[in-house]
């Protein structure tokens, strides 16, 4: 788990503020906001913070779904094409 000085790990890590739940699961901090406003993430305030404790965080995780390897290869190949024609694309002129 990435972590700064200041915020160690530990052995039972209870919640996270935004930035590091971000940090933690690889989303954005627009994305956060936008799962606890439709409720599909839970938070809590404490003050001025907004906490969301580890046990919503990974109730959250666990109810992503799962890439359907058969489906979804052939869209992730048209991906990194595109992306290799972008990168291509920008290395001439």
């Amino acid at each position: 788990m990435p972590y700064s000085n200041q915020n160690p790990p530990t052995a039972e890590r209870r919640g996270y503020r935004i930035p590091q739940f971000c940090t933690t699961y690889g989303i954005g901090r627009s994305k956060a906001y936008e799962l606890i406003g439709r409720g599909e993430l839970e938070a809590r305030k404490a003050g001025k913070a907004t906490i969301i404790t580890h046990e919503a965080a990974e109730r959250w995780y666990s109810s992503l779904p799962k890439v359907d390897a058969a489906r979804d290869t052939s869209r992730f190949s048209r991906m990194r094409s595109a992306a290799n024609r972008s990168r291509r694309g920008s290395r001439r002129g």
